[in-house]
């Protein structure tokens, strides 16, 4: 029983005992014909520099069409990083209080950190010493200028309550300190 309609070339059928397997495979490629004109793509320049007109029943390829999902990517990843840089900007940069003012007695100011080096205040408010109710409770700040940190270390060498301007971010930055309200100026009170 034969299952193809192809000769076997390793081993010889009981049906193919006399023929010869090299003149079949030499027969199959001389019936294979040579592509036709339309078959060849047409590539319309040649060496010599002018444009040939393409051959008779030549249809111009269509161009491939641009990649939708590509295109895509690109505009999702710039609104991406339009966003993300927007949030960064209103979270980290922008204050959302500004020249807020407080006063009170400076009773810490210590340069702390690892990397980045910054001065820290802890400060008793007014209201704060005033109220009897609740407990005492300090209130902390990060010190953005090195003068305004010399001049709040002499406040409290001295024990003088100063009045200090700040601003409140919603975020904190590891250079700018490590708490979210940053003393702006400080005036004697």
């Amino acid at each position: 029983m034969k299952l193809d309609q192809h000769p076997d070339f390793f081993t010889d059928d009981d049906d193919n005992e006399g023929t010869n397997v090299t003149a079949t495979a030499t027969t199959d490629s001389a019936n294979a014909t040579a592509p036709t004109a339309t078959e060849i793509p047409y590539l319309g320049t040649t060496t010599d520099g002018p444009k040939n007109p393409p051959p008779a029943g030549y249809d111009e390829p269509e161009p491939k069409p641009r990649h939708r999902m590509r295109k895509f990517l690109i505009w999702f990843c710039l609104l991406l990083i339009a966003a993300l840089g927007t949030a960064f900007y209103f979270r980290y940069i922008s204050p959302y209080a500004t020249d807020i003012r407080a006063n009170g007695t400076v009773y810490n100011v210590e340069r702390r950190g690892i990397i980045f080096k910054t001065f820290e205040c802890s400060m008793a408010t007014t209201g704060a010493l005033a109220d009897t109710v609740h407990p005492y409770s300090r209130t902390d700040f990060s010190i953005a200028d090195d003068a305004i940190a010399h001049k709040l270390q002499e406040a409290q060498l001295q024990g003088t309550p100063v009045t200090i301007t700040y601003s409140r971010y919603f975020g904190t930055l590891p250079w700018r300190g490590a708490y979210r309200n940053v003393i702006t100026a400080v005036a004697p009170r």
